[in-house]
């Protein structure tokens, strides 16, 4: 038996919809802003994990795995957004 709408009892309360809100556009945000900037700084191309490997290490390089990596984040730091615009609190 499922009905159309929920019941009161059924919705977590409106302070825990605001934090996990805010938790989850601070994640997206954070992580985002990572993902674009990591791929152009020391901490990738220096990676001395990778030294081993120098067939993965170029790939790594390559300016169109970077800019994935970028676009990912961006699309990361989109999403929290959206999610935090789009926001409605049920009355």
């Amino acid at each position: 038996m499922s009905g159309a709408s929920a019941s009161p009892s059924d919705t977590p309360p409106l302070w825990l919809r605001r934090v996990s809100l805010v938790t989850f556009v601070m994640f997206c945000v954070w992580i985002g802003m990572l993902l674009v900037a990591l791929p152009w700084t020391r901490i990738w191309t220096e990676n001395s994990l990778l030294t081993g490997f120098p067939s993965l290490r170029s790939f790594t390089q390559s300016p169109a795995l970077r800019g994935a990596v970028s676009g990912l984040g961006f699309l990361d730091i989109w999403l929290g957004l959206w999610e935090a615009l789009n926001y409605r609190e049920d009355h």
